[in-house]
């Protein structure tokens, strides 16, 4: 249903960074990855204010974090908050997948 969607909005409760992440009860970590659209995650407000407030996107150098971060400026922007870019990758297994660089080593 993304695919027909400006954006997707989610909640998520305020229970550990790992906790969350790894729970079968999880939503945020599957929809995000999977999802035609942004997808926006908002958390239980915090007993403390964050000053200036901020957004967090996620960046990979494909267009759809190239879109995502246009989002995130515009989005960052109408609020006066500040953006944070996470710059995420996956390394390469050399050496456990690719048995022709482990003969080389």
């Amino acid at each position: 249903q993304s695919r027909h969607a400006a954006l997707v909005v989610t909640g998520s409760h305020r229970t550990g960074a790992a906790r969350e992440l790894f729970s079968s009860a999880s939503v945020s970590l599957p929809l995000s990855a999977r999802s035609a659209c942004p997808v926006v995650v908002l958390r239980e407000a915090e007993h403390t204010t964050q000053q200036p407030p901020y957004f967090v996107v996620g960046v990979d150098g494909s267009s759809g974090s190239a879109a995502a971060m246009d989002f995130a400026f515009e989005e960052a922007q109408l609020r006066d908050a500040h953006l944070r870019a996470l710059y995420v990758w996956h390394s390469p297994l050399r050496g456990v997948l690719d048995e022709h660089h482990a003969l080389q080593e």
